[in-house]
């Protein structure tokens, strides 16, 4: 069932078990959210996550099945762009997860600060040790299940270096409506880096971004991304959107 909420958590998910990303969701200290969900796989997650919402008995949710799969994350998310209508957006991804804070947190400062349209916090990345991948992170806390948890130093997380490099995560962010709908949403023709190519045509937009010093999440780093899958790919994005500053 679908109602109309303050935030739409907008929700991509292809061929992985959402389990626990979406009960970090539902944990959430504030409850007027509504989740929108869209499968780009094959497999039948929209059961499974259908059958968690009952057992939480969560109401406020739209499960969407396009039918044609693999599209993309942009497409995905511009699916639950287009099925929404909160005054404010936030993401997660299938493998990621919001500490019960987070909505709180970041709807806080919107509502008390009406000058600003784009809120960002801090995350956790966690990998496991053996985990190959070259990262940014820092990492400082080995944990009990074999995992390492680091952050993103700067230039991550600020505001004037967006027209250099992705300044945050995409789980981090919460914004007014209005700033991914005058850009068109994401754009579906990056194969990736297309959420630093929205935060930066809405940072061109005029629109007003801030950080927030706290961390909210955390996110995995598996080394099965895109931009590791397309790494020349990705320096020909990287080059794109740092000319749109020049």
């Amino acid at each position: 069932m679908y109602k109309k909420g303050c935030i739409d958590v907008i929700f991509p998910t292809c061929d992985r078990n959402p389990t626990d990303s979406l009960k970090s969701v539902l944990s959430q200290n504030f409850r007027k959210f509504k989740i929108i969900i869209c499968n780009d796989g094959n497999e039948k997650i929209l059961d499974i996550t259908q059958t968690l919402f009952y057992e939480y008995g969560f109401r406020n949710y739209l499960a969407i099945d396009p039918g044609r799969k693999h599209q993309g994350a942009s497409a995905t998310r511009n699916k639950c762009l287009e099925a929404g209508s909160g005054k404010y957006l936030a993401f997660l991804d299938d493998d990621d997860i919001y500490y019960p804070i987070h909505l709180e947190t970041l709807v806080d400062y919107l509502n008390f600060h009406s000058d600003v349209d784009f809120v960002f916090s801090k995350a956790w990345g966690i990998k496991d040790k053996d985990c190959k991948a070259i990262r940014a992170e820092i990492w400082v806390e080995d944990l009990s299940d074999g995992k390492v948890k680091g952050f993103l130093p700067a230039p991550y997380y600020q505001t004037e270096m967006i027209f250099k490099s992705n300044i945050c995560p995409t789980l981090t962010v919460m914004m007014r409506r209005e700033c991914l709908e005058k850009i068109g949403g994401f754009n579906e023709n990056f194969i990736c880096l297309n959420d630093w190519a929205a935060w930066a045509k809405i940072a061109l937009a005029g629109f007003k971004m801030v950080h927030l010093d706290k961390f909210t999440a955390e996110y995995s780093i598996h080394g099965k991304g895109l931009i590791s899958k397309h790494p020349e790919e990705a320096k020909k994005i990287e080059k794109i959107i740092r000319s749109w500053f020049l």
